[in-house]
Parts: C-alpha cells; structure tokens; sequence
C-alpha cells in the first residue's frame, strides 16, 4: 500500500476507534454488547494495521475522547461483616478494572461484586492470590469463569480482551520470588491457604515461581502480538516492580510473594497502562518506559492508607497518547 492511502486508512482507523467509544454508550443495554464491543475495536486497530510504516502520522486534529477506567482491588469484603454496604458513589467511568482479592475464597462472590460495582457497565477482572483460598488456582478460574457468563464482568487469565477502545491484558502473575531468595526454597510452602496446582498440599514456592513464568511468558505473547491502534493496559494482581515496595515489606523475608521485576516487559512494548494489587499501599506513577503505573487496594476492612473510591484513570484513543489521572 502507498504512503499516503496507509495514512488514509490510519486516520480512518483511529476514527473508528472514536466513533466506537460513543456508540458503546448507546449499547448498555444490549446483551450482546461485549461482542459488539470487540468486534468495533478489532475493525478499528484492522485499519491502523494497514498502514506501511511507523514514520505515519499518529494523531487527528481535535481533542480525542478517551476511556475512563475506575480501578480499585484488595477489597477483602470477606472481612467485612456487612460486604454489600460497600456501594460508594458512582464515579464517571466506562470499565471498572478490578485487579484481585475482592473475596478470599469465594470466586462466585466476587465476580457478583464486580458486577455490582460496575452497575451494566464493562469490568475486568483478574484473580488474585486470596480468590483461590482452598482450592487449586485452576479450580478458582473455572468457577470465576462460569460465574462471568452472562454479566458485564470479562475474567482474564492470561488473555487479552479489546473492550471500550482499550486493549487489556490481564493475569494473576504470582510471584517469581527472587526479591527475598524463595526461588532456592522451592519445595517449601508460602503459607498460603491455596491448593497446589496438582491438589496435593498447599501451594509451594516452587509452584508459585511455575505460574509466575508461565503468566509473564503469555503476557510477553499478548504483548508482541497486540496490533497497533489501541492503547494496551495490562492489569496484574502481583506488582510488576520491585523498586517501590514499602521498607517493610521489603524487609520480610516473604517479599519475593509480593513482586516482580518485569521492567523489561514494561521498556521493550508499548504500554499505557498497569494496574496491580495485592501490595497494600497506594502507587500513581510514570515509569521510565512511559507506562503509568498504578494500584489502589482498599485492603482489609478498607485499612490502606489513601485507598479512593473513585479512583479513575484515562487513557489515550489512539497510540502514543500519554495517560492522564482524572482528580
């Protein structure tokens, strides 16, 4: 294809993903409108791929509205004595992105609190380390799974999904265990109220470091595979750094179940966006790749310091557009 009808198809690709944004918001009562929603976003980045090289021109004239994502995890409404008195006021947002431990043990539990906050809007959803309490990790995606079907709540294990002019990417990530030497102790249990994967004891280190490589290898695939277009937010429920950890925590000999250090993920592709967990501190930053990085878990009983209710972040419509935090 020439230079100028690859810019053409560009533009008109972008376009595209302009226009789905507004007719998601005329389709919230559809009951097809996840399919809907991804076939617009795959027609969408279709057109971008067509142009012939990366000295195109990128953006459009005019403001580009962009998708607003209202991200929380760690809600442990497990704790809570009365979970469903947890209904904060609505923010404006079009995908609420929830990255885990929103009920220990009770994946059918969380997917309906999910749905509950995100009230027929789009969610995604990845486990977290406390949704497989008492069963195997393979178990707790089965029933998360099964629990989706038929709401607004996209469970992603491992897999990508292009919802609302965004393309996620999403895993648990466990933990490789590196930051505190739990690699060289692999046959030891972390303590954890979670099955081993083969259901013979409880999860070990070894285990852990296993489902971590296989997730950051899937998430490495999803991110080279991603088509242009469409800006890339991976959500984890483990941290993919390992530079901010609280001293504390850092200083425990169990750190290495916390995080990782997937810095080279974060250089090497074109990342607007990371939402994890798990870690109960607040974090809003730009990493030196560009991506912002950001986690907002409420802890137990809503225990962290900082955690927001409204917690909303926007993303750029088309590439190379920076992030930007909605106050």
């Amino acid at each position: 294809m020439g230079r100028s009808g690859g810019f053409l198809f560009r533009r008109l690709g972008e376009r595209v993903n302009i226009v789905l944004i507004h007719l998601r918001q005329e389709i919230q009562t559809d009951p097809h409108r996840i399919r809907i929603d991804q076939f617009l976003d795959d027609l969408g980045a279709a057109f971008v791929r067509m142009s012939d090289g990366p000295g195109l021109a990128r953006t459009i004239e005019g403001p580009l509205p962009m998708p607003r994502l209202w991200i929380l995890s760690d809600l442990h409404l497990e704790a809570a004595p009365f979970p469903d008195a947890y209904d904060p006021p609505r923010p404006g947002f079009d995908v609420l992105v929830a990255a885990g431990d929103i009920w220990r043990g009770g994946p059918e539990k969380a997917v309906a609190t999910v749905a509950r906050l995100a009230a027929g809007r789009p969610a995604v959803f990845v486990a977290g380390n406390h949704e497989p309490w008492g069963m195997t990790p393979a178990r707790c995606m089965a029933r998360l799974k099964r629990a989706a079907k038929g709401t607004d709540v996209t469970v992603l294990d491992g897999e990508g999904a292009a919802i609302a002019g965004v393309r996620f990417i999403g895993a648990t990530l466990w933990a490789d265990g590196l930051l505190s030497g739990l690699h060289l102790r692999p046959l030891q249990t972390t303590g954890e109220g979670v099955l081993s994967p083969s259901g013979q004891g409880t999860i070990t280190h070894g285990d852990e470091a296993a489902l971590h490589a296989a997730e950051r290898r899937r998430i490495a695939a999803l991110l080279e595979q991603a088509p242009d277009g469409l800006p890339m937010v991976v959500v984890t429920h483990h941290a993919p750094l390992t530079d901010r950890m609280p001293p504390g925590l850092r200083a425990h000999p169990g750190a290495g179940l916390f995080a990782s250090d997937l810095s080279t993920l974060m250089t090497g592709n074109r990342i607007a966006l990371w939402v994890y967990g798990h870690i109960h501190a607040r974090e809003d930053r730009l990493h030196d790749s560009g991506a912002r990085i950001v986690a907002n878990p409420a802890g137990p009983l809503f225990s962290t310091p900082g955690f927001e209710d409204d917690c909303v972040v926007t993303v750029g419509a088309g590439m190379d557009l920076k992030t930007r935090r909605e106050d």
